[in-house]
């Protein structure tokens, strides 16, 4: 691999050739891949160097001297896999937590405990049974929407109803869903 023949592909890249890059991926990405896979496991390596190639490619207008391709795309590769080593070792993220760091997380913990899936499993049968109650109008708007996530207009052109009936069926939807559900909630002792 020649530093002249990198410089020249990465001369093609900056002038519109974008499809160049492809070269550059194929010129270094066994050498990206085996330094990555002395930091990380085969998995995280490989994500690393497609990372690093990304990263490469959008900020290629950086790079001050293009024969040196071969050592800007490895010091990216070795600042990702440091990144995801570090990530690694300082712990779990939660976003539940707003991306705070969970301490002492262990893998155990991110199973759900056997209370929390029968708790998931009652509430979905308890609002499977709500919408199910439904006028077949309004079930269905429901499903379309919030289920199967259709706009009211893919829904309008679907069941041939205009996009304000549609929206009139979906809020007189919810109203009847809240009030099914904050009675049968209430019954409920988690």
């Amino acid at each position: 691999m020649s530093i002249q023949e990198d410089h020249e592909i990465v001369a093609r890249v900056l002038a519109g050739n974008k499809v160049a890059f492809g070269a550059l991926i194929e010129r270094h990405r066994a050498n990206a891949l085996a330094f990555s896979r002395r930091m990380l496991d085969a998995d995280e390596a490989e994500d690393a160097v497609q990372e690093a190639f990304l990263a490469a490619f959008l900020g290629l207008k950086a790079l001050r001297d293009a024969g040196r391709f071969r050592a800007w795309i490895l010091g990216i590769v070795a600042n990702l896999c440091r990144y995801r080593l570090r990530r690694l070792r300082e712990g779990y993220f939660h976003d539940e937590l707003g991306g705070r760091m969970v301490t002492g997380f262990r893998l155990e913990d991110a199973q759900p405990s056997a209370e929390a899936v029968f708790e998931t499993r009652e509430l979905h049968r308890i609002v499977s049974d709500a919408i199910g109650e439904l006028p077949d109008d309004q079930r269905q708007a429901v499903t379309l929407h919030y289920l199967r996530g259709l706009t009211l207009a893919e829904i309008a052109v679907l069941t041939a109803a205009p996009v304000g009936t549609l929206k009139a069926r979906l809020h007189h939807a919810r109203a009847r869903l809240k009030e099914s559900l904050i009675t049968s909630t209430t019954s409920l002792k988690f």
